[in-house]
């Protein structure tokens, strides 16, 4: 028998299911600091608040590949990841699935000074934004990431 658990949609509904519906996920994500120490969010269309880049790891795909391909998709910036941060959990549900997000937050660095536009066309992101410390309000921040911008920051 299977345990019940609580996942989120995008607008923070409860959904509760059984835990042997869940599909495994792994995720990365990146956090870039700029010259002034400014951090790097990406707004999703699909959401109020800010995330921090990246996305899915597909099947086989080396990790360090995953946050480049990500991060280059959602920012137009080309990245390396240089120091691992933290791994987290996040259950959601999208698209009437269920998921156990394995989340993995890289420290990442800039490859190239080349800037290319952000990929639109797969509708994960509309625009970058730099924040400086004092000026992030976790409140507008994507509650999966908080967690990692306060232990990151220092907040």
């Amino acid at each position: 028998m299977s345990k019940t658990i609580i996942a989120y949609d995008i607008f923070r509904k409860e959904w509760p299911i059984l835990a042997d519906k869940l599909n495994w996920r792994v995720s990365v994500y990146g956090l870039l600091k700029n010259s002034n120490k400014d951090i790097l969010f990406q707004k999703n269309p699909q959401f109020d608040e800010l995330n921090i880049p990246g996305g899915g790891v597909e099947r086989g795909e080396d990790l360090s590949v995953a946050l480049s391909r990500e991060f280059l998709e959602e920012t137009g910036y080309s990245v390396k990841p240089t120091r691992l941060l933290d791994v987290s959990q996040n259950l959601f549900t999208f698209d009437n699935q269920y998921f156990q997000n394995i989340c993995i937050f890289y420290e990442v660095v800039t490859t190239s000074d080349k800037i290319i536009g952000i990929d639109k066309a797969d509708g994960d992101s509309e625009a970058i934004v730099w924040l400086n410390k004092k000026n992030i309000q976790l409140k507008n921040i994507q509650p999966i990431f908080q967690n990692i911008i306060k232990q990151y920051l220092c907040l």
